[in-house]
């Protein structure tokens, strides 16, 4: 793959979309390559890669991928057995990518608290419009403040996927009123197997 695309840049061609499943961390040189395979395409728009489990040097990568191209508008990390640690080295690049309109995380239940580094930095980006952080199911309080600041900053956000995230049962009266607020949510989803108190229905 090094080769095809560093042919390609030597031809003046890019990619725009570059989806990578199932393929990274099956081999343990994947992440020596996978910045030098990514960096030629400087108009890369889309990443995907999502079913895998990402390594701590492929999260370094994508982390600085992001950072480094400001065109990229799409994140799909879908089920990519992201830990606290991976999630970390990718929140430094999404702090940076003031493009991204979709960021797709569903299914990473080891992301644990450190998806409340990401949704706090997206609250600031301008184009974010699209999350998806369902199936993480251990959502905790921080998570639930943080889409709270995300609610409330946002002035993109349309779509929120939080069905079976764990923050259900987190979410406090003032997301509520920040949602009821929110001038640009289209679309939110709040499903949940947990049983609620009466309290929180």
């Amino acid at each position: 793959m090094l080769k095809g695309v560093t042919f390609m840049a030597k031809e003046g061609r890019q990619l725009e979309k570059i989806q990578i499943s199932k393929l990274l961390g099956m081999y343990g040189y994947s992440a020596d390559y996978l910045y030098p395979c990514l960096k030629p395409n400087a108009n890369v728009v889309s990443l995907d890669f999502s079913h895998q489990c990402i390594s701590h040097e492929e999260s370094k990568a994508i982390g600085k991928v992001l950072a480094d191209f400001r065109g990229i508008r799409e994140l799909n990390l879908n089920n990519a057995q992201l830990s606290l640690q991976t999630t970390k080295e990718i929140a430094d690049g999404l702090m940076r990518a003031k493009q991204l309109e979709i960021l797709r995380l569903a299914d990473n239940p080891n992301m644990k608290a450190a998806v409340s580094t990401i949704l706090y930095n997206l609250a600031f980006s301008p184009k974010i419009r699209h999350i998806d952080i369902s199936g993480l199911n251990t959502a905790s309080a921080d998570v639930a403040e943080a889409l709270y600041k995300l609610i409330k900053i946002s002035g993109a956000i349309e779509t929120l996927n939080l069905k079976e995230s764990g923050v259900v049962t987190h979410l406090t009266k003032d997301f509520f009123t920040a949602l009821g607020e929110n001038k640009t949510l289209k679309n939110l989803n709040l499903t949940t197997s947990k049983s609620l108190t009466s309290s929180q229905r």
